[in-house]
């Protein structure tokens, strides 16, 4: 995948809130472009229409967190921890609901 583009102040350049899934631009961290690009997956492939908004809007709170978090001093890091935690509490959630694979 293609590294994010980063910011002088290393932040990196996540997209905007008015993206579609289509349009995620990659993070440059293996665990966050993995777990958006399965994430996006589940809900597109698996998840009910009428039930899409909710978990879109869940992954739509995370990356304005992750976006917080590239701000920091270890950014990188702080992004890695963010996303393998996220990438459980979606296993958790979506592979039981849902049948996802995270």
């Amino acid at each position: 995948m293609p590294t994010a583009a980063e910011t002088p102040a290393g932040e990196v350049d996540a997209p905007d809130v008015e993206s579609t899934p289509s349009e995620v631009k990659p993070y440059g961290i293996a665990e966050c472009d993995t777990y958006v690009a399965k994430y996006l997956a589940c809900i597109e492939g698996r998840v009910p229409e009428d039930q899409r908004a909710g978990w879109l809007a869940s992954l739509e709170a995370n990356r304005v967190r992750w976006k917080g978090l590239a701000a920091m001093q270890q950014g990188s890091l702080a992004l890695k921890l963010a996303c393998k935690a996220a990438s459980q509490v979606s296993k958790e959630a979506l592979a039981v609901d849902y049948g996802c694979e995270f």
